[in-house]
């Protein structure tokens, strides 16, 4: 059974509030493999997008995989958490152990609060093999 629930929905916004970039990339600055990635950080990811395209000229030219890793916006996500606390005027009227309820679950999963705009996608751009036309 699917349940969803203030804690589920809570988390999600967490992940997203807390989103961190530098989680999708290897130490040495490469797109990690999608099952490298961790639970946390998969939540903030909205659409990954992978092409490849060529580049250069003649006998320069290299097929290269781009791809492109969008997070959920952290705008509306910090928006909708606060909306939640209760931090706009007119939603004032929410529980009033709202903010604990956030804070125990941020504490509980020990992240630090960090709000960013991640207004554009993640880019990475790796060398792959062209593939034989014709079959």
């Amino acid at each position: 059974m699917l349940e969803i629930g203030t804690e589920q929905i809570l988390a999600q916004v967490a992940a997203c509030v807390h989103s961190d970039i530098r989680k999708v990339f290897t130490p040495g600055g490469e797109l990690k493999k999608i099952h490298e990635i961790d639970d946390f950080t998969a939540k903030a990811i909205s659409k990954i997008k992978s092409e490849t395209v060529w580049r250069g000229h003649g006998e320069d030219r290299q097929a290269v995989l781009v791809t492109e890793v969008q997070f959920w916006s952290k705008v509306e996500m910090v928006e909708k958490a606060m909306k939640h606390l209760g931090m706009f005027r007119e939603d004032n009227k929410q529980k009033a152990d709202a903010m604990t309820e956030l804070m125990s679950y941020v504490a509980a999963h020990n992240q630090g609060l960090q709000v960013s705009d991640q207004c554009s996608p993640a880019r990475s751009t790796l060398p792959t093999t062209p593939t034989p036309s014709g079959g």
